[in-house]
C-alpha cells in the first residue's frame, strides 16, 4: 500500500512543497493517494505531509523504521488516514499502482472535480504533485 525507500532531498523529487517546509528536508515514502512522508536530514524528525489538504503533521517517532513498523500497519490510521477502503475499491477498478505512481481525482477539486472516487486515477507520483502544487499556488 506504501511506497517507501532510502531517504532522498525532497528538493529533488517535490520542490515546490520542500520550499515550504522547514526542518523536513528528505522524503522518504508516500501514500496510495500522494501524501509524503518527510523527515529531517539526520532522520530524528518525522513528518506525514497530507498534500491534498495541505497539512504538515509531525510525528512522535524516533526512527523512519518505528513509524513504518507502528503507524503505517495501525489499522485505525489505515483507515482514517490514509483511506484504506477507498484505495481497495481503486485497486479492484485500476489495478495496483506501479512503485511510482499513486491515486489522485481528475479534475482536481482545486479546480472544481468533485473528488468523488470514480473520477479517480493513477499516475506517477512527482507529477501529479507537481501540478497540484501549481494548481494550489505552492
Amino acid at each position: 500500500m506504501f511506497t517507501l525507500f532510502e531517504p532522498v532531498p525532497l528538493s529533488s523529487r517535490a520542490p515546490n512543497w520542500a520550499a515550504r517546509l522547514s526542518g523536513y528536508s528528505d522524503v522518504f515514502g508516500f501514500s496510495p493517494f500522494g501524501d509524503l512522508f518527510v523527515c529531517s536530514s539526520d532522520g530524528t524528525q518525522i513528518a506525514l505531509l497530507r498534500t491534498e489538504r495541505p497539512e504538515l503533521i509531525s510525528l512522535k517517532f524516533p526512527s523512519r523504521e518505528e513509524f513504518s513498523e507502528v503507524f503505517l500497519r495501525n489499522q485505525n490510521i489505515l483507515q482514517s488516514v490514509f483511506r484504506a477502503a477507498d484505495y481497495n475499491s481503486l485497486v479492484e477498478r485500476l489495478g495496483v499502482p506501479s512503485p511510482e505512481d499513486c491515486f489522485f481525482p481528475v479534475p482536481y477539486p482545486a479546480i472544481g472535480g468533485s473528488g468523488k472516487l470514480d473520477t479517480y486515477q493513477s499516475g506517477n507520483v512527482w507529477v501529479y504533485l507537481s501540478i497540484y502544487a501549481q494548481t494550489l499556488g505552492i
